[in-house]
């Protein structure tokens, strides 16, 4: 697949050179868009519009679905106004190599638009070459099989969710392509060809439905502040170098990662750090890290050539063994098996968690991201000590209340009395899908209940002060129907009437 996408690439490039020349930039748009005064009619042809003005152009895609196989290789911005849907027609050929949405150079820009995968065997749904990128991209397919959701190559950058069910990859990653604040899930999330250069995923949430969960076939792989998740019953190893073949380069280092397992099962191997062929050598590192749920089957080192396995500051829960045959070596330091004690969401480390303020000391190293999973400051400190990293993909969030200072040794004095007045709340709104914003009329403990339909309810308790507050949300609010309740709590213990508000967001 991926020699085919780069020669239908490079010969779109050598066209692109010919017609190039000085131009203003400009929208071009489909039917469909609201205040567009010359729309082009369907997508390509606002794209073949766009490709004869050469300059830094947008293409403005209309409401509803659009059917077909799309190409750009310009400097064009395609935006998908509201409920705007490509959907891929089936494949043009048997091998499936021809991708719904197929953009090529550093100025092809997609962003806030959804990709449908037809219904059917090998769909590809989204290509991205020579630096070409997505932003708030959606792609899912629920009657796909063996279907790739976006295909990145030559420095290629994702960004959006791909939902994909099982027998379906969700992104196959190449030289110099990164994932970046996205969320992927398909029967195998994420499949790496790096040849002799290398991958970055970061800010991610990774799962897989029935097959490994992130498999490097070859380069160097970079995985920070991420979600692995092989907790599905189906799901095989969640992190695997094992490729039936042999490269020159084959590496991963994980940082700040937390990889989930679904129990003991002879099929499903946490870290699978493993090389093919005798004349290959492997080398896995893992740092301020967490994996957990694998019973015995947590860590391996194992191949027929040279496998280097890597452990410094990592908490395997439950204590297991790595399991080791043939050539190399491991090395340890600092590894636990201490029970991480997760929030109810199951990769939070909640208040008490041995993985708080476990990290690496120090600051953090050069180009490393500065936000966890939840987009929160990677370094904090969890109460009144130095700030220093946790383990795993997000950092919790705390506050220091510092000791009172020692008073004399002087007779109690009773509490004042007539405080009788409950706190108020009032104007109670949730702001950007991130906060939780109210006025209290004084200081008060407060409650906040966040409920969205058919989900568990997030619950926030503060100690605040009087007259506008507002809450920080870990991260945005779904869309959807919610059910917000704050109730306060003063110093004398006078109970707020409960403030109420239901929202749609």
């Amino acid at each position: 697949m991926l020699p085919r996408l780069r020669s239908i690439a490079l010969a779109a490039l050598a066209a692109a050179a010919l017609t190039a020349g000085p131009a203003a930039a400009k929208d071009f748009c489909t039917l469909g868009v609201a205040g567009c005064d010359s729309p082009s009619g369907g997508v390509q042809q606002a794209l073949d519009a766009a490709k004869s003005n050469p300059g830094p152009d947008r293409v403005l895609i209309g409401g509803g679905a659009w059917n077909g196989h799309f190409f750009v290789a310009d400097d064009v911005t395609i935006e998908g106004t509201p409920q705007a849907m490509l959907t891929s027609q089936p494949p043009l050929d048997p091998a499936g190599a021809t991708p719904g949405l197929y953009l090529v150079g550093p100025g092809a820009v997609v962003r806030n638009i959804r990709i449908a995968l037809p219904a059917g065997n090998g769909a590809r749904g989204l290509a991205l070459q020579n630096g070409a990128s997505a932003e708030n991209v959606k792609v899912d397919g629920a009657n796909a099989t063996d279907a790739t959701g976006a295909t990145l190559l030559d420095g290629a950058r994702f960004s959006g969710e791909i939902d994909l069910p099982p027998t379906n990859t969700g992104a196959v990653a190449g030289v110099g392509s990164s994932v970046i604040d996205a969320r992927i899930a398909a029967g195998r999330a994420l499949h790496v060809q790096a040849g002799d250069g290398g991958a970055l995923v970061r800010r991610s949430t990774l799962v897989g439905r029935d097959a490994d969960v992130v498999s490097a076939e070859s380069g160097a792989l970079t995985i920070e502040d991420a979600l692995v998740d092989a907790r599905a019953p189906g799901a095989a190893d969640a992190i695997t170098t094992y490729a039936l073949s042999q490269t020159p380069k084959h590496t991963i280092d994980l940082r700040n990662v937390t990889v989930l397992g679904h129990g003991d099962d002879p099929k499903s191997v946490g870290v699978d750090a493993r090389s093919f062929d005798a004349g290959e050598t492997v080398r896995v590192e893992v740092r301020d890290s967490v994996v957990s749920g694998f019973g015995s089957r947590a860590l391996s080192r194992t191949g027929t050539g040279t496998t280097i396995l890597s452990l410094d500051r990592v908490d395997v829960s439950p204590a297991s063994a790595v399991n080791e045959s043939g050539a190399g070596w491991l090395t340890s330091s600092d590894v636990t098996d201490a029970d991480p004690g997760f929030a109810a969401d199951g990769f939070t480390p909640a208040a008490g968690s041995p993985l708080i303020d476990a990290g690496t000391p120090g600051p953090l190293d050069s180009g490393e991201s500065p936000l966890d999973l939840a987009g929160n400051p990677r370094i904090v400190a969890f109460g009144c000590g130095e700030p220093r990293r946790d383990l795993g993909a997000v950092e919790a969030v705390g506050s220091c209340v510092a000791p009172a200072p020692a008073q004399p040794n002087v007779a109690p004095q009773p509490p004042a009395a007539g405080d009788t007045a409950a706190p108020l709340v009032t104007r109670l709104r949730i702001a950007h899908r991130r906060a939780v914003r109210f006025k209290l009329s004084e200081a008060a403990r407060v409650t906040v209940r966040i409920k969205r339909s058919h989900r568990k309810a997030l619950v926030l308790r503060r100690a605040v002060k009087g007259g506008s507050v507002s809450l920080k949300l870990k991260r945005a609010l779904r869309h959807g129907r919610y059910a917000i309740r704050v109730i306060a709590v003063d110093g004398a213990g006078n109970r707020s009437a409960p403030a109420l508000l239901r929202k749609r967001v």
